[in-house]
């Protein structure tokens, strides 16, 4: 079957294992699919995972959208919109003792929550752009950015998890390295695409507000 769906993912791996001699291990196969997703979420960052939120806020905090992973901006949204900067929640402690309320100029991430500081006077409109989680194949979504763009990191990464169940195949490194090939021709990709057309510059990538 073609890897184009969550069922089709499943039977190729299925027929991979059982070339490996592996017995009683059809059950563990959406468990491997979804340790790899749990992997790619931590290692891959992809145009297709950048997403963008709104909200009206009046308060100091702000609910993290749906499948928020990683900050990328934060802004109030006005006629010169200004990015906040993101800073510890202990300088934010700092700063709480001197203003209270006022211009926005910094946010956390607490729990669930944007905290934004000093706390706004009024209702204003703050902008999230973010990498998103990559959405889980399940048998009720059968299909992802993800495996379209990339149906052998899916293959190979879920392998790569069945032998943690005691599936000793000579060809486990050779998954290992067929994944992070794919994973890294996406970024490649990812890259080129997001740039392509201007001058690229380096930026150090900033690991704020990790779910």
């Amino acid at each position: 079957m073609a890897l184009d769906s969550y069922d089709g993912l499943k039977e190729e791996i299925a027929a991979w294992l059982v070339e490996a001699g592996v017995a009683d291990f059809e059950a563990r196969v959406p468990t491997f699919i979804r340790m790899f997703e749990v992997r790619a979420n931590r290692k891959l960052r992809h145009r297709s995972m950048v997403k963008r939120a709104t909200a009206l806020v009046e308060d100091q905090f702000v609910p993290l959208p749906v499948g928020w992973l990683e900050a990328i901006n934060v802004q109030v949204n006005a006629k010169d919109p200004q990015p906040l900067e993101y800073k510890a929640m202990d300088f934010l402690d700092e700063i709480r003792g001197s203003t209270s309320t006022g211009q926005l100029r910094y946010y956390t991430i607490v729990a669930n929550t944007i905290e934004l500081v000093p706390t706004p006077v009024g209702t204003t409109e703050i902008e999230m752009v973010y990498y998103e989680k990559i959405p889980s194949l399940s048998d009720s979504n059968q299909t992802n950015w993800l495996l379209t763009e990339a149906p052998d990191a899916y293959l190979f990464g879920s392998l790569m998890n069945a032998e943690l169940y005691g599936v000793n195949d000579e060809r486990v490194t050779t998954w290992a390295t067929a994944m992070s090939e794919a994973m890294d021709a996406l970024t490649s990709s990812s890259t080129t695409a997001t740039h392509s057309g201007s001058g690229l510059i380096a930026r150090p990538r900033r690991a704020l507000g990790v779910k």
